[in-house]
């Protein structure tokens, strides 16, 4: 009788274990495109599409190049994202525009204010961000002395929700549309 309670007591915390487990490494990551989303964007380095070709993989288009890579969900937060991203392991592309390699990040931003907000992406120097009202932002980087892009799609969310208005954006300089 006591093996049989003991192994039923294992058994529950097991289970309670294997519900935590699930609840708290599967949750699903704070994506912004949706797939077959297309966006382009103009900093002040040039213009960059971005295509997501499906959940996870994206096509980056820059100058006269064009090269595709497969995401990964982060597991924790990473200054306050849930979102996907690559580390640029290595020359994992063929060289195109002195570029060999990408890192990118594509999450979803939540702050109390709008003011934290702009705060936030003035504060982000090594790129330039362009952002529009809806708080999609948007910034391209690229590093030929070390072969490497760097992409950044964010969403700003204002306490969980899109905003409607945000200071300094430039909604003529992203477009959104979906393709086929």
């Amino acid at each position: 009788m006591r093996k049989t309670i003991l192994a039923f007591t294992v058994i529950i915390i097991l289970g309670i274990f294997g519900i935590y487990l699930l609840v708290h490494t599967n949750k699903e990551p704070e994506i912004v495109m949706l797939p077959n989303m297309q966006i382009i964007a103009t900093t002040k380095i040039g213009t960059i599409k971005i295509i997501a070709e499906g959940k996870f993989k994206r096509k980056y288009i820059w100058n006269k190049c064009s090269r595709s890579v497969v995401l990964w969900r982060r597991q924790t937060r990473w200054n306050g994202s849930l979102g996907i991203y690559f580390p640029g392991p290595g020359s994992h592309w063929t060289d195109c525009d002195d570029i060999n390699r990408c890192v990118v990040n594509e999450g979803r931003l939540n702050f109390t204010n709008k003011t934290e907000a702009i705060n936030w992406i003035k504060s982000q120097i090594w790129i330039n961000y362009v952002y529009n009202n809806n708080g999609l932002v948007v910034g391209w980087l690229k590093s030929p002395s070390r072969g490497q892009l760097n992409v950044d799609v964010w969403q700003i969310l204002i306490n969980g929700e899109v905003p409607k208005k945000l200071e300094g954006a430039n909604d003529n300089k992203i477009s959104i549309s979906f393709i086929e």
